[in-house]
């Protein structure tokens, strides 16, 4: 219990360390390696778990970016059929919609009687 209370006091040190001084991830694994082996692993278990984190949220917003970009294309198909073809700043519009606008757009695309009435202007 103390070893893992002082492995987490560490790790919130190196933290803090890298945030609030111009000392690198590097210089800390130095540091932590001249510490010793229970130290480096701190740090490296640490570094892990932030890498893994960053991983996550890239692979999220990645999924969420995917999913905005065949909503608008599925948008943009739509309308061109039903319409015919659309002008550049309505593609603009359309591909930098949020994804809760396209999904409001898909729901409403065979309702309207234009493309401005369903994306605006």
């Amino acid at each position: 219990m103390v070893e893992e209370l002082g492995a987490a006091a560490y790790l919130a040190l190196v933290r803090y360390i890298l945030e609030v001084t111009e000392h690198d991830e590097l210089e800390v694994l130095e540091f932590s390696r001249a510490l010793g082996p229970v130290a480096e692993q701190v740090v490296m278990t640490g570094a892990e778990k932030l890498i893994e984190k960053g991983r996550a949220k890239g692979l999220e917003q990645g999924l969420e970016q995917g999913r905005a970009t065949g909503q608008a294309e599925a948008v943009v198909t739509l309308l061109e059929k039903r319409f015919g073809g659309l002008s550049e700043r309505q593609r603009v519009v359309i591909h930098g919609a949020s994804l809760e606008q396209l999904g409001g757009w898909l729901e409403r695309v065979l309702e309207v009687g234009s493309v401005e009435e369903l994306i605006g202007g």
